[in-house]
């Protein structure tokens, strides 16, 4: 039997508000995970503007100027797809606490 791994960075658990940058597919599948794990994720953000506003998974969908507004105490959790690409803007937007999740024999959410 294999034995799935399941990773949190410590200092995720710290930040008052966590937000999973990525709505679509692979953020649901992502917060559906850190559900699992007890990890309450307050809102979800996304690029797409559409998107801001609606509800996905009980979770309103932030813009990027909502997503400014609680930066401070924030931890932002970076779903799968265009994660390089969607780190380097959030950087040069000025946003830090960014954790990326990678897939290697389970999920492991690091800095």
């Amino acid at each position: 039997m294999v034995k799935q791994l399941f990773q949190i960075n410590p200092q995720i658990w710290e930040f008052e508000n966590k937000v999973i940058y990525g709505a679509g597919k692979e953020g649901q599948l992502l917060y559906l995970r850190l559900e699992k794990e007890n990890l309450d994720i307050e809102y979800f953000a996304d690029s797409n503007m559409q998107l801001w506003g609606q509800t996905i998974m009980e979770r309103k969908v932030l813009s990027l100027d909502e997503l400014k507004s609680i930066n401070k105490d924030t931890a932002i959790l970076l779903s799968r797809g265009y994660e390089e690409q969607i780190y380097e803007f959030l950087i040069k937007k000025g946003f830090r606490n960014i954790f990326l999740s990678h897939i290697s024999n389970g999920l492991i959410l690091e800095d």
